[in-house]
């Protein structure tokens, strides 16, 4: 699969992350895109978004404090807003 996305910005300016997964067919965002694995197209993403939230949040939310404290963007909100604009 391939595509372009905005997420890639963002994670210029804060930590990101994009998973995929499958249960599905046909073309993204098209009327042909049905799934095919009703689990694994609507369960499993849920799951996989709850516990990492559980996950980043637990422990006092050490895990997620250290993943900001080590996140250097690689520009400013504003300067980014900036780059996008010209």
């Amino acid at each position: 699969m391939t595509g372009s996305t905005d997420m890639g910005d963002l994670t210029h300016i804060l930590p990101a992350i994009q998973p995929t997964v499958g249960g599905f067919y046909g073309d993204l965002h098209s009327k042909e895109m049905l799934a095919s694995d009703d689990y694994a197209a609507y369960v499993v993403p849920a799951k996989i978004m709850a516990l990492t939230v559980i996950k980043l949040l637990s422990d006092d939310g050490k895990r997620i404090r250290k993943v900001k404290e080590n996140f250097k963007p690689l520009m400013t909100k504003q300067e980014y807003i900036k780059n996008i604009s010209e």
